[in-house]
């Protein structure tokens, strides 16, 4: 949760507001049950996080213990939380120095962190601690990394390391539901939860009316043909499925076909091609496809199109 006041630098905001808690916004004041019964399953697992360099404090943030490993009687905790940790400005994607972090667990004990991972374009970043007890662990489900986009309504790395997403799963769709819980941990005296229910905007999304997976998910004997006919080839989306009469069949694509550039970029995975079509509701974007039937390249172009929350993976 971050306060509206404070000093913003590009579309990063350096400031947080658990100098205050949430509850000094009345909305957060009043939750009704079922918020506090989820909140209340995770807070064993949440934990408050202060980044410094040297002496001075860069930043606060919460974070959730996802691991928990016991190495000869040892408990080793891994957090998961935001790479705004490890900056000192919003334009600064390199580690500040003397760095460090430490950890606050629900109880006020105090724990020196290490990075063991990050990642800045998403903005996710991994914490390493060692405790003498076992520390509890959310119970996180599996992301689902391919791109569903068909209407069914009708010790501290020197280089980053890259935390890696599951290559594919049915347990969890990659977009979210129309409401969700921001959670955090004071990180002083008495170390409280703070729960802060929202909605997500009303908007339409992007919708190219086709099921597409990362290169190397594809069933083998795909993968096969497609190598086959592109020897060379390293990156691209395997499309699964096109809808009729979708902005991806009237562009002309088909099953089978690998997605390696749009919109001028090259796509390496599912989250990229998610990256690029965001705000491009609307708009005409050009793509290139390599077509294994064939083995054609072609370049290809398409209109963007929208459906609300109301239709989308329903």
């Amino acid at each position: 949760m971050f306060n509206q006041s404070s000093d913003i630098t590009d579309y990063y905001i350096l400031d947080n507001s658990f100098k205050s808690s949430f509850d000094q916004l009345d909305l957060n004041t009043f939750v009704d049950t079922h918020t506090k019964e989820a909140a209340l399953r995770v807070s064993p697992s949440l934990v408050s996080l202060i980044s410094y360099s040297g002496e001075k404090r860069i930043f606060l943030a919460s974070g959730i213990v996802i691991e928990c490993d016991n190495v000869n009687g040892t408990f080793f905790s891994t957090i998961l939380t935001f790479a705004s940790l490890l900056r000192l400005g919003a334009s600064e994607n390199s580690l500040p120095e003397k760095f460090k972090v430490e950890v606050i667990l629900p109880d006020g004990s105090l724990c020196p962190g290490d990075i063991i991972a990050y990642d800045w374009r998403f903005n996710i970043s991994a914490t390493k601690i060692q405790s003498s007890a076992p520390l509890p662990t959310a119970n996180l489900r599996c992301l689902d990394d391919t791109i569903q986009t068909i209407d069914t309504s009708g010790h501290f790395p020197l280089e980053e390391t890259s935390l890696r997403l599951l290559p594919r799963s049915n347990l969890f769709k990659l977009f979210p539901g129309d409401d969700f819980i921001a959670l955090g941990r004071y990180h002083s005296e008495r170390y409280e939860l703070m729960v802060a229910p929202g909605k997500f905007r009303e908007y339409d999304r992007p919708w190219l009316g086709m099921q597409v997976i990362r290169l190397f998910t594809a069933e083998m004997d795909e993968l096969e043909k497609i190598v086959r006919k592109f020897p060379n080839i390293s990156i691209g989306i395997v499309v699964e499925e096109v809808t009729p009469e979708s902005p991806a069949a009237f562009a002309g694509i088909y099953p089978n076909d690998v997605i390696v550039q749009f919109d001028g970029k090259d796509v390496q995975s599912c989250l990229e091609l998610f990256e690029v079509i965001w705000d491009k509701v609307g708009k005409r974007v050009d793509l290139v496809v390599l077509r294994a039937s064939n083995g054609a390249r072609l370049d290809l172009s398409m209109v963007v199109g929208g459906i609300n929350t109301g239709q989308f993976n329903r």
